[in-house]
Protein backbone atom coordinates (compact mmCIF):
# COMPACT_ATOMS: atom_id res chain seq x y z
CA UNK A 1 0.00 0.00 0.00
CA UNK A 2 1.21 3.51 -1.09
CA UNK A 3 2.34 6.32 1.87
CA UNK A 4 0.09 9.29 2.29
CA UNK A 5 2.89 11.58 0.47
CA UNK A 6 3.24 8.82 -2.80
CA UNK A 7 -0.81 8.96 -3.06
CA UNK A 8 -0.37 13.07 -2.82
CA UNK A 9 2.48 12.77 -5.62
CA UNK A 10 1.10 10.96 -8.03
CA UNK A 11 -2.98 12.51 -7.58
CA UNK A 12 -0.65 15.61 -8.26
CA UNK A 13 1.23 14.48 -11.38
CA UNK A 14 -2.06 13.02 -12.30
CA UNK A 15 -3.83 16.44 -12.32
CA UNK A 16 -1.10 18.29 -13.77
CA UNK A 17 -0.77 15.73 -16.78
CA UNK A 18 -4.92 16.69 -17.02
CA UNK A 19 -4.65 20.29 -16.82
CA UNK A 20 -1.84 19.91 -19.37
CA UNK A 21 -3.79 17.99 -22.00
CA UNK A 22 -6.73 20.17 -21.61
CA UNK A 23 -4.69 23.58 -21.69
CA UNK A 24 -1.09 23.10 -23.22
CA UNK A 25 -0.92 27.09 -22.95
CA UNK A 26 -0.83 27.08 -19.04
CA UNK A 27 1.51 28.56 -17.48
CA UNK A 28 3.35 26.73 -13.49
CA UNK A 29 1.03 30.05 -11.92
CA UNK A 30 -1.78 28.71 -13.21
CA UNK A 31 -1.43 24.96 -12.30
CA UNK A 32 -0.39 26.05 -8.91
CA UNK A 33 -3.24 27.96 -8.99
CA UNK A 34 -5.61 25.15 -10.43
CA UNK A 35 -4.41 22.60 -8.09
CA UNK A 36 -4.18 24.70 -4.81
CA UNK A 37 -0.67 24.15 -4.89
CA UNK A 38 2.83 26.61 -4.30
CA UNK A 39 4.03 27.61 -7.28
CA UNK A 40 7.52 26.15 -6.29
CA UNK A 41 5.73 22.90 -5.85
CA UNK A 42 3.86 23.37 -9.57
CA UNK A 43 7.41 23.95 -10.90
CA UNK A 44 8.90 21.23 -9.44
CA UNK A 45 6.45 18.82 -10.41
CA UNK A 46 6.65 20.17 -14.41
CA UNK A 47 10.21 19.49 -14.31
CA UNK A 48 9.92 15.83 -13.16
CA UNK A 49 7.47 15.31 -15.69
CA UNK A 50 9.78 16.62 -18.31
CA UNK A 51 12.69 14.74 -16.91
CA UNK A 52 10.42 11.81 -17.07
CA UNK A 53 9.71 12.38 -20.54
CA UNK A 54 5.82 12.47 -20.02
CA UNK A 55 5.47 16.41 -20.62
CA UNK A 56 7.68 18.34 -23.95
CA UNK A 57 7.83 22.37 -22.98
CA UNK A 58 8.38 24.30 -26.22
CA UNK A 59 8.98 28.01 -26.25
CA UNK A 60 6.43 30.71 -27.95
CA UNK A 61 8.12 32.54 -31.01
CA UNK A 62 7.49 36.13 -30.53
CA UNK A 63 6.06 36.26 -26.80
CA UNK A 64 6.08 39.19 -24.70
CA UNK A 65 6.09 36.86 -21.57
CA UNK A 66 9.37 36.17 -20.67
CA UNK A 67 7.66 32.38 -19.61
CA UNK A 68 5.80 32.07 -22.84
CA UNK A 69 5.79 27.83 -22.63
CA UNK A 70 3.85 25.80 -24.64
CA UNK A 71 3.60 22.28 -22.53
CA UNK A 72 2.15 18.95 -24.41
CA UNK A 73 2.29 15.74 -23.60
CA UNK A 74 4.07 12.83 -25.09
CA UNK A 75 3.00 9.31 -26.11
CA UNK A 76 4.76 8.44 -22.84
CA UNK A 77 2.65 11.20 -20.82
CA UNK A 78 -0.32 9.88 -22.62
CA UNK A 79 0.07 6.47 -21.76
CA UNK A 80 1.61 7.26 -17.77
CA UNK A 81 -1.80 9.39 -17.59
CA UNK A 82 -4.17 6.48 -18.58
CA UNK A 83 -2.26 4.43 -15.92
CA UNK A 84 -2.42 7.25 -13.56
CA UNK A 85 -6.35 7.39 -14.38
CA UNK A 86 -6.88 3.63 -13.57
CA UNK A 87 -5.21 4.20 -10.48
CA UNK A 88 -6.88 7.45 -9.56
CA UNK A 89 -10.02 5.49 -10.39
CA UNK A 90 -9.20 2.06 -7.98
CA UNK A 91 -8.59 4.51 -4.92
CA UNK A 92 -11.09 6.82 -4.97
CA UNK A 93 -13.91 3.62 -5.49
CA UNK A 94 -12.03 1.94 -2.54
CA UNK A 95 -12.32 5.32 -0.88
CA UNK A 96 -16.33 5.34 -1.66
CA UNK A 97 -16.61 1.96 -0.37
CA UNK A 98 -15.42 2.22 2.71
CA UNK A 99 -16.58 5.64 3.47
CA UNK A 100 -20.02 3.75 2.74
CA UNK A 101 -19.63 1.13 4.98
CA UNK A 102 -18.63 3.68 7.68
CA UNK A 103 -21.71 5.50 6.95
CA UNK A 104 -23.75 2.50 7.18
CA UNK A 105 -22.05 1.36 10.36
CA UNK A 106 -23.00 4.72 11.81
CA UNK A 107 -26.53 4.66 10.87
CA UNK A 108 -26.52 1.11 12.46
CA UNK A 109 -25.26 2.82 15.93
CA UNK A 110 -27.29 5.60 15.86
CA UNK A 111 -30.34 2.86 15.21
CA UNK A 112 -29.66 1.16 18.43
Amino acid sequence: MASIREDVALERSFQCLRLIQRKGDISSRELADRLKISNGTAYYILNALINKGYVKAEKFKNTPHKSGYLYLLTSAGLREKSKLTAKFIRRKKAEFDALKAEIETLEHEELR
